[in-house]
């Protein structure tokens, strides 16, 4: 294993892998944040090795993570609301989802509904579908969003109706009105900053573990202070747990679908008018076979064509 890693190392990584900033970048930053070479502790290889076992614990098993993570976050907050589709084969071929921030938007904003469907951006060409609107400030918000496999009849019927079914649950509480009122759990964690030393208080990672502990309606009293005080950062296993959201399953019944590319990353689809543009932007060059400044040059020239 990375013997030169320290916690530090690895959670600056996987602060970087959030936002899509690959091991050298993060050597690269590392290195000027700590001022220097001599400071980093580490090799550029140890970072590269920390992603490879990043990705060896998530292997084949991303999809199977990913509904894992929804069911976790539905068993959470129950006013969560997602739905998944599989074929025949247990590939995944559909997810929607939808959180209570999202049903807010959506009840104060949802006169006028956005829906993009032009967002390909993944290793399985999976059509990203995003349901938006606009606020009283003009700013784009999300009512919900979904993930395609196929961009046919049925999958887009059946993305709009799991749409109208979580809009649907907005009414209920008009129209069943007997609901209970219970404590605001956010009230309650907001007021630990001021319970707890100053030092902890800052500490985003303690207090990211503590809300996964304090969230977990699973737990008896004494688990609970048992769970608590452990490190959660102690080991590799433990820190990717995190960083995913969820453990590595011990059984795959999803299975994710079949890759379409495995290098580089997906680019959003380009409109003609687009690649138009694009092109009317680069200079021409001499062509040296029909001797005119066109877009071409001698080995792909039309003329090559007529010889």
């Amino acid at each position: 294993m990375n013997r030169n890693l320290e916690i530090g190392h690895k959670k600056f990584m996987l602060n970087c892998a959030k936002a899509n900033i690959g091991p050298m970048k993060s050597y690269q930053l590392f290195k000027e944040s700590v001022g220097g070479l001599n400071n980093v502790g580490a090799t550029a290889i140890d970072f590269k090795n920390f992603k490879r076992d990043l990705k060896a614990y998530i292997a084949g098993a991303d999809a199977q993570m990913l509904i894992d993570k929804l069911f976790k976050k539905k068993q959470t907050c129950s006013a969560f609301h997602f739905d998944y589709d599989v074929d025949e084969s247990d590939q995944l071929t559909r997810v929607f989802w939808c959180d209570p921030i999202a049903k807010k938007n959506y009840a104060m904003f949802g006169d006028l509904i956005s829906f993009d469907a032009t967002f390909n951006t993944n290793r399985y060409k999976m059509v990203f579908t995003p349901f938006t609107g606009v606020d009283n400030h003009r700013r784009c918000v999300t009512f919900a969003a979904g993930l395609l496999r196929r961009e046919d009849v049925p999958s887009y019927r059946w993305l709009f109706n799991r749409f109208l079914d979580a809009s649907m649950a907005i009414a209920n509480p008009e129209v069943f009105p007997n609901t209970v009122h219970r404590l605001c759990m956010w009230h309650i964690t907001n007021k630990i900053t001021s319970k707890v030393d100053n030092e902890l208080a800052k500490d985003q990672d303690f207090l990211t573990r503590l809300n996964s502990v304090i969230w977990s309606h699973y737990l008896e009293p004494e688990d609970w202070e048992k769970q608590w005080h452990e490190d959660a950062g102690a080991g590799e296993p433990n820190l990717f747990e995190n960083y995913c959201g969820v453990p590595a399953p011990s059984v795959i019944k999803v299975l994710p679908p079949q890759p379409a590319h495995n290098k580089g990353s997906g680019k959003r689809i380009k409109s003609a008018k687009e690649l138009q543009i694009e092109q009317s932007k680069k200079n021409k060059r001499l062509c040296r076979t029909c001797k005119e400044l066109a877009y071409h040059d001698s080995r792909n020239c039309p003329m090559n064509t007529l010889t």
